[in-house]
This record gives structure tokens, sequence and C-alpha cells, in this order.
């Protein structure tokens, strides 16, 4: 989900994860329909994982270990410290360095991933992230998207916010947001293609989807948003008469 700020990005995730109830209409989840005030079943819960923007947020726990453990003691799963080491190593935090730390002391990169690791510690079905790779450094935010894309190949949904657009064009459908309502809903090609669009609610377009949008004023160019697929269709450009 990409938009301004302001634009309801954040509003809509904690709605799609039932921690905020809709102000009208009604949220299907699977089979369930879920209404304020109704709580929505544990074993519905437990499908979806959310992680907030600010990862401070979320903390309760004096130590990493039992921030992590929270939710596998809270669902009644097995194997609490195997689950939480796992969890731990799987986005890049040794378990034995980071397990007794407070998870206040860390810093802004370290805390994002014992968020992250506090929500895949019990499997989701469905993953929604806000801003996931804030506060990331640049070999972090490669690994983290790496193992992203890895976690959805096992058939999960993800669904993240992000005002990197250059990331939004890796997903399978885009979902752009303008003071609350759906502007558009499509694969990425299609939903670029509007660049001036983009460009007029304050969204920069990836630079692929821009500088095929100023070819194609100059004649037929092929929408594609990956640079390297860009750069192969540079190459065959310049070799047209």
């Amino acid at each position: 989900m990409v938009g301004h700020t302001g634009s309801g990005k954040t509003t809509l995730a904690q709605v799609m994860a039932a921690l905020l109830p809709p102000t009208g209409g009604k949220v299907r989840l699977w089979d369930s329909e879920w209404t304020y005030p109704r709580e929505l079943p544990l074993e519905l819960r437990r499908r979806i994982g959310f992680v907030f923007q600010f990862p401070e947020h979320q903390f309760f726990a004096e130590t990493v270990f039992d921030e992590v453990a929270y939710a596998v003691r809270n669902f009644g799963l097995d194997n609490v410290e195997g689950r939480v080491r796992a969890a731990l190593e799987t986005v890049g935090l040794p378990f034995m360095q980071f397990k007794d730390r407070s998870p206040f002391s860390l810093s802004g990169g370290e805390k994002r991933k014992v968020a992250l690791a506090s929500v895949i510690v019990f499997d989701p079905d469905v993953l929604v992230l806000d801003e996931p790779s804030a506060g990331l450094d640049g070999e972090s935010k490669v690994e983290f998207w790496n193992w992203l894309w890895r976690y959805r190949a096992r058939g999960k949904t993800v669904v993240f916010i992000t005002h990197w657009l250059e990331e939004a064009a890796r997903s399978d459908k885009v979902i752009v947001l303008s003071a609350g309502h759906v502007l558009f809903y499509d694969d990425p090609v299609k939903v670029f293609s509007h660049a001036s669009t983009m460009k007029r609610i304050g969204l920069e377009p990836p630079l692929a989807a821009e500088v095929v949008y100023e070819l194609q004023k100059k004649g037929t160019f092929p929408w594609v948003l990956d640079l390297d697929k860009l750069l192969e269709a540079l190459e065959e450009y310049a070799l047209w008469p």
C-alpha cells in the first residue's frame, strides 16, 4: 500500500489486521465477519501478524526473549525457546547475544527486527507490515526483502506499507490511497503507468517508471519496472530506426 502522509494507509492496515474496528461496513476475515465490538476468535487472530511502523509501540516485556515469546505462550504453542531462537536467528539477531537485553535499549534497526521476530514466531498466514524496512541499513534491508519473498513463496500473504515505491514495484498488486479512498488497485505496471497522477498526489514513481513515462512521450516503449529489464529495453530502443 502506498499513499501520501495521512491518506489512510496505517488505518486500513490495522482494520485489515483486526486491530481497529471499521467505522462502517464489515470486515471479512476468511469465513468470519468481524465488526466492532465483537472480538476476533483466537484461532483467527493467530493467522494474522502485524508489525507497527514504530516497533516500540508494541513492546512491553523486559527482555527480548519474553517479548518474542509472548505470542507463543498466548497461543498455547509448544517449544517456546526453540521458536524464539529460530525467530531471532531468522531476522538476524543472535539468540544468546540478544535474548536477555531490553527491547527498549536496542537501536532502531534492532527494534524493528525484534518486532518482526515477535510476529513470525507464530508463523501467521497473513503478515501485515507498516513501513517494514524503515530503520534498516542497506545490507539488512536486502536480507529482509530476500527473507520476505521466501516467506511469501511458502504460500503466505504479505501486505506492506511503504513510501519507497521501488519496493512496491516488486509486489503482485499495489493499492494507492488518496484522502482515505482507493485511487488504484492493480498490478504494479498498470498502477505506475499513471505517473502524472502519482506525482499529482505527492508520490514519486519508481525511477524505471519515470524513464518509461518520458520515453513513451516520444513513441512506443514497453512498460517495465525492473531496472535490469529497463536497460535491456533501452538497448533495443537504441537500435530502432
